[in-house]
């Protein structure tokens, strides 16, 4: 749901349209007019890797008032350069809209090496809805070569003033020349929030503009007028903008890619000052007002049905913690997520406990609305999940959020609560929401953020294991997991045979292995930890030469490789939560056999202990021990602890693929 500016009160004696003066500043190039430099181009020399570019990129915000009531026009045209066949996706391209805002003067062209060039028709864009309130207009680019340009241009009209469109200066292809155009009329006052790259351009002016409205109240006729405005024009500019390509263990990459957000602060119309963004106790106020979100955990009649089928399990539960447990755990059952996020609700909340399908947000209402039913003391809390991006705590803004969970204050603890898997146990959140690790406290008397508690993943695995001459290792693996790392391995085997699972996942690691048993104890209780057992062989598991036998002890190790592959990193290294994984292995030598020579042990831990790995190999008797242990404790390394960080990793790798030696001896 976007918010919306109510027109009529305020622009009803203004009674302004507005004029034909163009915005845009001068383009790079015009539409369908590419120079013979960029045609022939097949290599962009600044980043020679480049599967494509960006040419240009240029978009512009201007104000309409002759529709009936106050919108922007937005008006982009973007060109780009398709140096390699890797690159043709780039020709798929979409472009959402919402509700009232609507996509015009669309057109699109490829220009081919040779000079051809083919203009898209009107049969060749295609409109479909993408979810309930959004819709898509798609199309794709014809015939692409590798050398090819592709160009498009179009308009976007929009009545939601809160939020002006963001812009992105930066992809994970170069940019070569991208510039973004404002004129902000006198009545909106905008907050500009900027991050990553400084801007190479950034100009602004105040010009006097004419302008006309049209404005329809209601059931009466149109009214009309002019008047003459001070403007804000603003000219962004940046250009040769290097690639920002997608690393493991981030949130979401459009938190650091260069761009600028327009978040409506005030309006002023008519000497009338009319602040929108205030300060959090205030938007909580506003949140709670809305018919789509506090109005709908007040109305009892949501809960009518939930309540019945609770009520004798409600009666039974000897503390307010129990009470929560049952609201959750139903709910969670009964109810299947869609997929979606969202903090409002569009329907009756209720409906969706009949409907047996709902957002996530609606399943958290609910949730909300049933504690407080049971006297429980419960607050909303607003995040952003991590594909969403990051969240700004110096700005009170709404649009920020896109997902909201539930806090539950007990006597002596207190949970955040987040429905949507059944295999998740009460105060684990989903992962996805884990971002920063904060959430905003839904309170008009005393909004706050607070801290998202964060279980650890825990993983360990015990070996008991025998090798025989020939190098085969037969044996049994123990293995326990708790938090997210519990959680995945319950929804993997949520309807699928434990053996075959086992199988698959070790098989792609090691396809020698056999796995001859499986056991799985079956507890439907998903807050202690999960308990598997197996029993396995694998042939020719190490090496014999002569007397020696050389084999790799870790069966399956953390990391194959190290997944930081940049030598550096211009943005955080951000873990979900918390990593505990711990491997032993007792091993049984071979008769006859000693080690003669293993890595050397290994106990290293990066400052603050932000993450431990400890590694030894030691022989008692006839028996090889093996233990190794890597612990992240800290869930977010910056960029100047990145060299740190890739190190650690390196030597992680390094350790566990190191090779065991045993030697043969009569003695």
């Amino acid at each position: 749901m976007k918010s919306t500016i109510n027109p009529n009160k305020a622009y009803l004696c203004l009674l302004l349209l507005l004029s034909s003066i163009g915005l845009f500043a001068q383009e790079p190039e015009k539409f369908g007019k590419v120079p013979e430099a960029d045609l022939s181009m097949t290599v962009y020399q600044p980043d020679s890797s480049a599967t494509a570019v960006v040419l240009f990129d240029v978009g512009g915000v201007d104000f309409d008032f002759n529709r009936g009531k106050p919108a922007y026009i937005f008006k982009r045209h973007k060109r780009i350069k398709i140096l390699d066949r890797s690159a043709f996706d780039y020709g798929d391209i979409a472009i959402s809209y919402y509700s009232e805002e609507k996509v015009s003067s669309l057109n699109a062209m490829v220009h081919n090496p040779d000079g051809s060039t083919e203009k898209l028709k009107k049969k060749d864009f295609f409109t479909e809805p993408y979810n309930e309130n959004w819709t898509q207009v798609k199309f794709s680019f014809p015939d692409l070569q590798e050398g090819s340009i592709i160009e498009y241009e179009y308009e976007y009209y929009s009545p939601y003033l809160q939020n002006l469109p963001e812009w992105f200066f930066q992809y994970e292809i170069p940019v070569r020349w991208s510039q973004y155009d404002l004129d902000i009329p006198e009545w909106y006052d905008y907050t500009g929030i900027t991050q990553g790259r400084p801007l190479d351009v950034s100009e602004q002016e105040g010009i006097q503009r004419r302008y006309n409205v049209s404005i329809n109240n209601g059931a009466q006729a149109s009214q009309r007028g002019t008047a003459n405005l001070q403007v804000s024009r603003t000219h962004l500019v940046m250009k040769d903008v290097p690639a920002l390509k997608e690393e493991p263990y981030i949130t979401n990459m459009d938190d650091y890619r260069a761009r600028v957000r327009y978040q409506l602060k005030a309006t002023r119309i008519n000497q009338v000052y009319d602040p929108h963004m205030t300060d959090w106790n205030q938007l909580s106020e506003r949140l709670l007002e809305s018919d789509h979100f506090g109005k709908q955990i007040e109305r009892q009649r949501n809960f009518k049905d939930l309540n019945a089928a609770l009520k004798s399990q409600l009666a039974q539960a000897s503390s307010k913690v129990e009470k929560a447990a049952i609201i959750y755990h139903h709910i969670n059952k009964m109810i299947e997520w869609n997929g979606e996020y969202g903090i409002y609700t569009d329907d009756k909340l209720g409906d969706c406990y009949e409907q047996k399908i709902a957002s996530a947000g609606d399943m958290n209402l609910l949730l909300l609305g049933m504690l407080r039913q049971e006297g429980i003391t419960a607050y909303p809390v607003l995040v952003s999940t991590r594909e969403n991006g990051k969240m700004l705590q110096l700005y009170p803004i709404l649009s920020q959020f896109n997902h909201v969970m539930v806090l539950a204050l007990f006597e002596e603890q207190q949970l955040v609560l987040d429905l949507g898997d059944a295999q998740r146990p009460m105060g684990l959140v989903r992962s996805e929401a884990l971002n920063g690790n904060v959430g905003l406290v839904v309170d008009p008397a005393n909004a706050q953020w607070i801290q998202i508690p964060v279980a650890p993943s825990k993983t360990l695995h015990m070996a008991n294991v025998t090798m025989d001459e020939e190098g085969e290792i037969s044996g049994s693996m123990s293995e326990l997991l708790g938090g997210y790392a519990a959680v995945s391995v319950r929804n993997v085997l949520d309807g699928e045979d434990a053996k075959d699972w086992y199988e698959k996942s070790y098989t792609e690691e090691i396809p020698d292995i056999e796995i001859t048993k499986v056991e799985v104890p079956q507890s439907k209780n998903i807050s202690k930890d999960f308990r598997s057992k197996m029993e396995f062989s694998i042939p020719n598991s190490a090496m014999i030469n002569g007397d020696f036998i050389y084999f790799s002890p870790v069966i399956n190790p953390i990391f194959e490789e190290n997944p930081l592959k940049l030598e550096e990193r211009a943005f955080p290294v951000d873990f979900n939560y918390p990593i505990n994984h711990q491997y032993i292995m007792a091993m049984e030598l071979p008769k006859g056999y000693a080690l003669e020579s293993a890595p050397e042990p290994i106990n290293m831990a990066l400052p603050d202990h932000g993450a431990i790995f400890r590694y030894s190999v030691n022989q008692v008797g006839g028996i090889l021990n093996i233990n190794s242990t890597l612990e992240i404790n800290k869930t977010t390394f910056l960029p100047d602890e990145y060299a740190g960080l890739k190190k650690f990793f390196d030597l992680i790798v390094e350790k566990q693929t190191e090779q065991l030696v045993l030697r043969y001896s009569e003695e």
